[in-house]
């Protein structure tokens, strides 16, 4: 298994701090409710440590795919890494955004995505994101029933009918930051 070193730790955990914004966006727009008001300008304390763990999931959990040698993952750029990042932050502004058309917005999401799957150069990656769609929401669920939250059109259960596709960028975000962060090797299998 790979070792993972402090410089690999801070980019997701900045990301997870970028994600908290974005949830914030999801709160100002009404595609989510809170069960109770905290104290980061509306948010909950608790908001910023899931968002900053999921990330670093994400990232290594691409690591762990490509490990099972489904394929070499080739090497990112940071420009390259950055920019996957920017384009799910994109996907996800429009889930605040366009929230009331759900239906509309998971197909569009999934269909922009499709072709940026296509593009990626190895097997592991489409396998990856698809884990990632069905593990993302489902542990959205459970913050959900918890009483975490609440998202304001839920047609999945206690969840939005956009959200798997979103975790398709997320896929593609946590890749990128792998794919510039790992190891020549750990990238190599």
């Amino acid at each position: 298994m790979a070792r993972i070193e402090t410089k690999q730790l801070w980019i997701p955990a900045v990301l997870g701090a970028g994600l908290t914004l974005c949830d914030r966006m999801h709160w100002r727009h009404g595609a989510l409710t809170y069960g109770q008001p905290g104290l980061l300008g509306g948010q909950p304390l608790w908001v910023p440590p899931p968002f900053a763990a999921a990330a670093i999931v994400l990232v290594f959990a691409h690591r762990w795919v490509v490990g099972l040698r489904l394929g070499h993952a080739p090497r990112a750029t940071g420009f390259t890494a950055v920019a996957q990042c920017a384009v799910f932050i994109l996907a996800y502004a429009c889930t605040a955004w366009f929230h009331g058309q759900p239906w509309l917005l998971a197909m569009a999401l999934t269909a922009s995505w499709i072709p940026v799957a296509l593009t990626q150069r190895y097997a592991g990656f489409i396998p990856f994101a698809l884990v990632a769609a069905v593990m993302g929401p489902l542990g959205e669920w459970g913050v959900s029933a918890l009483g975490g939250f609440h998202y304001t059109h839920p047609e999945l259960g206690a969840v939005p009918i956009w959200l798997p596709p979103l975790y398709l960028w997320a896929a593609y975000c946590g890749a990128g930051l792998d794919r510039w962060l790992a190891p020549r090797s750990a990238l190599e299998r």
